[in-house]
């Protein structure tokens, strides 16, 4: 099977997760980004939330060990413990159990089991642009020093871009990776240089294209005003050719 990301190629804001190679991915995200999560603890009738965060997950033993006060949790291993975490744009919630409920009196470690799905949402606090064949923006970044990619845009934003590649990038760089040197060519010739950090990608085996997510780091204000009316143009010729 191959790999997958925990971005695909359609227009799903939101998704249940349940094959377990996702699950892997997306903590493995997690854990690599060093996301902030917290829990729910649920004491009498009031829910409260406790920050955590996942000090390391291991898929071979099913095994996500989280930081936080724990105490708060209640000693019935059968119990579910509700997680959720926000970042990029990004928002993922799951419930799991405890592996051992002594855990959480002697520390703020915990071991909890892997949880059977997540759901994984993209938030859409920026406004997005989609750009069928004829339109072409190309893209090129440095993945390292020895590894470097041409691709196009599939979507745009002011925060970020979702970026099509002929072939299997997973091969050569890490989801986890901030790519050093990233930049877009606009239609005006505009030349848009950001760093950006990768938060998905996923490979499409018979296309034989990655699609990569990624966020813009640093814009400099010239770049940041180009982008903006370049979006702004974009979404008024789009509302222009549908009326």
């Amino acid at each position: 099977m191959q790999p997958v990301g925990i971005l695909d190629n359609t227009n799903e804001d939101s998704r249940e997760l349940t094959e377990p190679g996702e699950i892997n991915i997306i903590l493995d995200q997690a854990c690599n980004f060093d996301w902030n999560f917290d829990f729910l603890a649920l004491k009498g009738s009031k829910v409260s939330s406790f920050p955590t965060k996942i000090v390391s997950f291991d898929e071979n033993s099913n095994t996500l060990t989280m930081l936080g006060e724990f105490s708060k949790l209640s000693r019935n291993v059968k119990n579910k413990t509700y997680f959720r975490a926000t970042s990029g744009g990004l928002s993922i919630t799951f419930h799991c159990t405890q592996k051992n409920s002594s855990e959480v009196l002697t520390g703020k470690l915990c071991n909890f089991r892997t949880p059977g799905s997540i759901r994984f949402s993209q938030l859409r606090s920026a406004v997005r642009i989609n750009f069928n064949k004829e339109q072409n923006i190309p893209v090129s970044f440095y993945a390292n020093a020895e590894n470097f990619y041409s691709g196009k845009v599939v979507d745009l934003s002011e925060t970020g871009a979702k970026i099509k590649f002929v072939g299997n990038i997973l091969e050569h760089t890490q989801i986890s990776e901030i790519i050093a040197d990233c930049k877009l060519k606009l239609p005006s010739d505009m030349i848009i240089e950001s760093r950006v950090q990768v938060l998905g990608c996923v490979y499409d085996e018979t296309a034989d294209i990655s699609f990569v997510r990624c966020k813009f780091l640093q814009l400099n204000d010239n770049n940041e005003l180009q982008l903006k009316q370049f979006i702004y143009h974009s979404l008024s010729r789009q509302g222009s050719s549908t009326q």
